[in-house]
């Protein structure tokens, strides 16, 4: 059996009755203003990355850093600002620009959202702002299992076609 690197993504189309490997990194989730790209971490190697000076946001000291993707990720974005609550390493904004260096983006998750779940800290509100067409999403979470054991096969896309 062949392993899937982390980041492929499938759709199981039912006119085929086939399962398609797909690149939805650079598309909206369900119309929303996150993009596959938000939603969906990349690797820390991924990028370079530059250390700016601390900033304030909703009250708590952060850490600035700016991240540029490398060439070989075809990241729809140029580049990104994180503003990292120092207690816990949680951003609590996140800006991004474009390819032409405009900021498109900014995403902002209030500071007592952030929930402890055994050591791992999960801001529990984000709202993601589109700066160029004046839209945002807010994305709550209401429930959430921290690392929940699930069988390899979860995995497997075959299981899209029900088999």
């Amino acid at each position: 059996q062949k392993v899937q690197p982390p980041n492929d993504q499938f759709v199981y189309l039912p006119s085929r009755r086939k399962v398609r490997r797909v690149n939805l990194r650079n598309e909206t989730v369900f119309g929303t203003d996150f993009s596959f790209e938000d939603v969906i971490p990349r690797e820390f190697e991924s990028a370079t990355y530059r250390r700016l000076p601390d900033e304030i946001v909703d009250g708590v000291r952060c850490f600035v850093v700016e991240a540029t993707p490398k060439p070989d990720q075809n990241s729809e974005y140029s580049k990104f600002l994180l503003y990292v609550e120092k207690a816990h390493a949680v951003p609590l904004r996140i800006r991004y620009w474009s390819e032409a260096g405009v900021e498109v983006k900014e995403l902002v998750s209030p500071a007592a959202s952030i929930q402890d779940f055994g050591g791992i800290y999960v801001p529990m509100k984000a709202t993601m702002r589109n700066v160029v067409q004046d839209t945002y999403t807010i994305a709550q979470i209401d429930k959430l299992t921290p690392n929940p054991e699930l069988p390899r096969a979860t995995f497997d896309p075959r299981r899209l076609e029900g088999k």
